[in-house]
């Protein structure tokens, strides 16, 4: 390893005291919990331990690819993925704007126009495939992908000659998308916040008002529009702590964003730099993800990633985010050949993404080793609430709209202007094969797991796993138990605060804060406090090092 060698023992995490006016203790019985692993064939297969030593150059011990990546990697992967056969056959209704993505970068790279009719031909079965839809149910939930994906065909098309600005066919699909799109069969209802509904939604429907300013709704799509921006602008950071939801708030202002800003600023701005830098430390030496909280298994979400830091490292220069995209895309090439054979994984989670990493990656910036040793992330604080009592969302976003369906909180959640710390990372290097544990610091978010160890890797193996969760999140922290029942629980004094259980004023006032940090070229050290774990009134506190 490049930093430091390991302590013995690998990993000490030492419970040092706990204290408070009540006795507490573990439990004396515990229930059997079912763990779910990673699939073994994203793992290094363990029958590389009869070789001996380690040897990060000899395949049969460490799989995982060191490639050098280029944006031709990204091409070779579109091209070898299986997905330009979809050239000959475009009309894949619904799912046609997330399939067709590998063909609209073969037109961009080629300005064939065989690739760029087949994108023109997926769009018009896409909205017959949408009329259909709306009228079966009267309205069209897919609120994710259409914003930051359709945009991308329009500008390309539009600038390779095969559509028009003001192409009929185009504005029609786009208006009733945008006069259809809600989520669940009520009245249309149009989410405020910086969340995973609001956002792509907004920039949906505000791109309709600037590209069709003659339309009876522009004047409240654009206004619209901005209200969610700046509901996210002021805040810069994302509600969501998982590796799961988040890419819903990300993925249509990668995207798409700048054709509604008119700039990169999405990407580019300083402070948008703590996201990028949290996603970008995030990823293990070996190029992996470690799921946490709502989640699609192991390294899911992992090629967003590449994609996201790819266009990141194209608007501010910075090198650190193409090393470590590459570093997650060579792990995606180990686990490629299950990739390929996994619609899922291959049309949803993966190809888009790395059209993404092509449309936006450039090589004339060269990557840079991010620092290695350990580090504290930090986020703001993120509450629930009732989210359509106007009053109370009022207290946290400006210019709420009078209508009752205009007003809703979009997943109930808000930020506080208290900065929160977000992870303790502690890595022994980008080698592969280095050490890396990933820590949760988040006090009294959704799931809960402060002070838990969400990922800690070496050789490209997890010796960690969480399950997916919403609610609380037990693994790999310290669990404390009143004996004596009589521990009276410390709330916050928020009354409308909403706990996991979605009882009001039940808040448990949890703190976390990492207090002591040392790193040097042997050994990397923290001491992390947890005050209230759970509401009780104790501190605990563990020591990380490596």
């Amino acid at each position: 390893m490049k930093y430091r060698q390991l302590i013995p023992g690998i990993l000490g995490v030492i419970l040092l005291s706990l204290t408070g006016t009540n006795r507490v203790g573990a439990d004396e019985e515990t229930a059997l919990v079912e763990r779910v692993g990673p699939p073994r064939y994203y793992a290094a297969p363990v029958e590389r331990y009869r070789l001996g030593s380690p040897n990060v150059n000899e395949p049969a011990y460490y799989p995982i690819p060191k490639t050098p990546v280029t944006r031709a990697t990204y091409m070779e992967w579109i091209e070898s993925s299986g997905m330009l056969a979809f050239v000959d056959q475009p009309e894949r209704g619904m799912s046609g704007p997330t399939l067709l993505l590998p063909v609209l970068a073969k037109y961009v790279q080629t300005k064939d126009a065989q690739w760029g009719q087949a994108c023109i031909d997926m769009l018009k079965d896409y909205h017959r495939a949408l009329k259909v839809e709306i009228a079966a149910k009267g309205w069209v939930e897919q609120f994710g992908e259409p914003p930051a994906f359709i945009p991308v065909y329009r500008k390309h098309l539009v600038a390779g000659g095969l559509l028009t600005p003001d192409e009929p066919w185009f504005r029609e699909l786009w208006l009733d998308y945008c006069r259809h799109i809600h989520v669940w069969g009520s009245e249309p209802i149009e989410w405020r916040g910086p969340c995973h509904r609001s956002m792509p939604e907004a920039l949906a429907k505000g791109l309709a008002a600037r590209w069709y300013p003659d339309i009876p709704e522009a004047e409240h799509w654009k206004r619209y529009a901005e209200l969610v921006w700046e509901d996210f602008w002021s805040t810069k950071d994302l509600l969501q702590n998982d590796t799961g939801y988040f890419q819903d708030s990300v993925r249509a202002y990668a995207f798409s964003g700048e054709q509604l800003l008119g700039d990169d600023r999405y990407l580019s701005d300083a402070g948008m730099q703590k996201i990028w830098h949290r996603l970008m430390m995030e990823i293990t030496p070996d190029g992996a993800i470690n799921p946490y909280g709502p989640n699609g298994g192991w390294n899911s979400t992992a090629a967003l990633r590449v994609g996201v830091l790819e266009a990141a490292a194209s608007a501010t220069r910075k090198g650190t985010y193409r090393f470590a995209a590459h570093k997650a895309m060579n792990y995606l090439l180990y686990q490629n050949e299950a990739t390929l054979r996994d619609g899922y994984l291959l049309h949803i989670e993966t190809a888009p993404y790395l059209v993404l990493a092509w449309l936006s990656a450039d090589d004339s910036i060269a990557p840079t080793e991010p620092d290695a040793g350990v580090l504290t992330t930090e986020r703001r604080e993120h509450i629930r609430m009732p989210h359509r009592d106007i009053e109370i969302v009022g207290r946290f976003l400006a210019h709420l709209d009078p209508h009752p369906d205009r007003a809703n909180l979009c997943c109930n959640q808000a930020f506080t202007d208290r900065m929160v710390p977000d992870k303790l990372i502690l890595r022994s290097g980008w080698d592969p094969g280095d050490f890396h544990v990933l820590v949760e610091l988040v006090p009294t978010s959704f799931p809960y797991n402060a002070g838990g160890i969400i990922g800690m890797n070496r050789w490209g193996t997890p010796f960690t796993q969480l399950v997916t969760s919403k609610g609380e999140s037990p693994e790999n922290r310290i669990a404390i138990t009143d004996l004596s029942g009589k521990a009276k629980i410390r709330y916050l004094p928020n009354p409308d605060r909403i706990n996991e259980h979605w009882q009001r004023g039940k808040m448990q006032d949890m703190m976390t804060r990492v207090i002591e940090i040392e790193d040097t070229d042997q050994a990397s050290f923290a001491r992390v406090e947890m005050v209230n774990p759970m509401g009780l009134p104790v501190a605990s506190f563990r020591i990380m090092s490596l």
